[in-house]
């Protein structure tokens, strides 16, 4: 396990603590004299093995052979574990440092891992590896995406079985790499941009979508494997720019037939409701006590909403 530094708050300070958090697969490990690691190991029991208590050892070598070995044991229960059928666990991927050095196999095993920890839902950041290839044909406007990274985890998820749905996170760079596309000036990072009153430049970026759309349901019976979600700017209530950057986005967006899906909270919530099938609450600054968790609760089921929560 690795120690790493952890914030005690939220963002605005600089004290934290070093906690154990972090499982990295390692074939060998070096431990100074005197000093110890802690070591997780993860145990799968078949599926037909018979409840009671396991003994085995684990044995500890170095170079020049077995140094000890470690009693363990392993205790099967009576009883599986219910998979709940009424709810996701999600997990941001945003892949950028790791996935994109990492082989089709090292990435399928990772993902088998998550599968195996009831993660059913990822929530993908489409420039977290290498951003899409947008080119604008000049002729006629029309607009050609290439989402290579995006084709690559859906031929994973393809092979594994893995169910869904995917949260294809684009922040404000989709509409920005658009704009570059047109050979024109992004005059802003989060708020409007001229272009969003261009119905050319709408139409382009509905088509966008239609392009990420046909990627998901390419192939696949898997549940949910062809289910998606479009999400734009991160926490758009936050500032006053990013409601109309993320207001055209999810106008754009449900225009196109497409779900959306987002990270909320303040009053933008009920303004950005009629265009959101997702809104996401943090258990902090949105949900921090049981009557706004009652609020926000009643909010979705008057827009006919999923209600996520993360933090």
């Amino acid at each position: 396990m690795r120690d790493w530094p952890q914030l005690r708050s939220l963002y605005s300070t600089s004290n934290y603590y070093v906690i154990p958090e972090l499982l990295e697969k390692k074939a060998s490990l070096d431990v100074p004299e005197k000093q110890s690691r802690t070591i997780w190991l993860t145990v799968h029991a078949p599926g037909d093995a018979a409840p009671g208590l396991y003994q085995t050892n684990v044995e500890l070598l170095n170079a020049s052979g077995l140094i000890t070995t470690v009693p363990l044991q392993l205790r099967v229960l009576p009883f599986t574990l219910a998979t709940p059928t009424d709810r996701y666990w999600g997990m941001y991927v945003t892949s950028g440092v790791r996935w994109g050095k990492m082989s089709d196999d090292a990435v399928r095993a990772e993902l088998l891992d998550m599968k195996l920890a009831g993660i059913n839902c990822l929530v993908y950041d489409l420039f977290g590896q290498t951003s899409p290839a947008i080119a604008v044909n000049k002729d006629d406007a029309s607009v050609a995406v290439t989402f290579t990274q995006l084709e690559r985890l859906q031929k994973l998820r393809r092979e594994i079985e893995y169910p869904g749905p995917l949260v294809l996170y684009a922040g404000p760079r989709l509409e920005e790499s658009l704009v570059r596309a047109r050979n024109e000036k992004v005059d802003s990072y989060f708020g409007p941009l001229p272009q969003m009153k261009d119905e050319t430049f709408c139409t382009q970026f509905r088509s966008i979508l239609t392009q990420l759309d046909a990627i998901m349901n390419r192939t696949g019976e898997v549940p949910g494997y062809v289910e998606w979600y479009f999400a734009g700017i991160d926490e758009p209530g936050v500032a006053v720019g990013r409601h109309e950057r993320s207001l055209w986005e999810f106008q754009q967006a449900k225009q196109a037939g497409y779900k959306t899906w987002t990270t909320l909270h303040g009053e933008f919530s009920n303004t950005i409701a009629p265009y959101t099938d997702i809104p996401v609450f943090h258990r902090g600054w949105s949900v921090s006590d049981d009557a706004t968790n009652k609020a926000r609760h009643q909010d979705t089921e008057k827009f006919k909403q999923q209600y996520w929560v993360y933090g």
